[in-house]
């Protein structure tokens, strides 16, 4: 499900890249809202420290009240499905789910025949609808075992809790992909076997462990092999419907491999992040920062838009959570010596 060799598998997009034009995007992070419900302290956008904070927030407030319109993000979906673009994935940003028209967006993705994910924090989530049934893929962030560290790591109030759980419930027989996210802090990894087994109680197919992307890197954890040792005893639990997605040991060789050190990065042209601002970024790793900013749409259409990638060096990057998938493209776009011997 989280493959780094996907990229390979559009055959089409590759042999344009070596043919030296840029191919239409198959992934679209589109952000409805920059304002969320919550505010988790580990949060990119957010943190002191975060990895997307320069253009994301004011003077005054770090959780802006700025939505994308809702005409502007069905002309963005109208735009992409006609450029080619396979899926959409709703996060954030902000959370999705607060926006007034998500489900009419959400619907609109669909019937234009693009997959559809949804990241969320499952408070606002209208399990029911068929928007939200018709998902390709959803997975809701919950980040705790136990509601008090869930009230202290997201810094809201306990019916927030009772809320998503009740919505997760709600969800046994969803069609498509399943999970939940669990993003391991200082705070929370203790309790990664009782979520665990709580997705298993529930019905949850997957539950996915992450780390924190800061500039803090690998200094962010105290104590990684702890950390392992809880997620392999969350792995004791796995069973035949319910199993571990563990990206926390790929998140760390990102964090500690730190800047790429390879020039060409490949994979903005695989997905692109088009945040509440209307500006179009690289990637969900450079959202809402200056080197990552390709254009604005404010005044133009994304379809008619010259998405010029040139003279960006991936090595300038802090950190890149995608030098799996640039290091498999980097490798079909340049043929080895003596290839035919393998």
């Amino acid at each position: 499900m989280y493959s780094q060799f996907k990229p390979l598998h559009h055959v089409d997009r590759l042999d344009k890249l070596r043919a030296g034009i840029a191919p239409a995007p198959v992934h679209v992070q589109l952000i409805l809202s920059d304002l969320c419900n919550q505010d988790c302290h580990f949060c990119a956008y957010r943190m002191s420290g975060g990895l997307s904070t320069e253009l994301f927030g004011t003077d005054k407030t770090h959780n802006p009240n700025r939505k994308m319109p809702t005409d502007k993000a069905i002309e963005i979906l109208d735009d992409c499905a006609a450029m080619g673009v396979k899926a959409i994935q709703f996060t954030g940003g902000g959370e999705p789910t607060v926006h007034a028209q998500h489900l009419e967006i959400i619907h609109h993705a669909q019937r234009l025949g693009m997959n559809t994910g949804l990241v969320t924090n499952g408070i606002k989530l209208d399990v029911d609808h068929p928007a939200i049934q018709a998902l390709d893929w959803l997975r809701i962030s919950v980040d705790a075992g136990h509601c008090d560290t869930y009230v202290k790591t997201r810094r809201v109030t306990a019916a927030h809790w009772d809320r998503v759980w009740a919505n997760i419930r709600a969800l046994e027989g969803f069609k498509g992909h399943f999970g939940i996210g669990f993003v391991v802090t200082n705070d929370n990894y203790e309790e990664i076997p009782v979520a665990a087994i709580r997705c298993v109680e529930d019905f949850v197919p997957y539950l996915r462990i992450g780390a924190v992307f800061s500039v803090q890197g690998m200094r962010f954890y105290d104590n990684v092999q702890e950390i392992n040792d809880y997620i392999a005893t969350a792995k004791e639990f796995e069973t035949d419907d319910f199993k571990i997605v563990d990206l926390f040991g790929r998140r760390l060789s990102d964090l500690e491999n730190a800047s790429p050190d390879y020039e060409f990065c490949g994979y903005q042209y695989f997905t692109i992040y088009i945040g509440a601002d209307l500006n179009v970024y690289r990637c969900c790793n450079t959202a809402y920062t200056t080197p990552g900013k390709l254009v604005n749409l404010e005044n133009q259409r994304l379809f008619d838009t010259a998405l010029g990638r040139g003279g960006f060096d991936a090595r300038s990057c802090r950190f890149c959570q995608f030098q799996g998938q640039n290091r498999a493209i980097n490798a079909m776009l340049t043929t080895p010596e003596d290839v035919n011997f393998t």
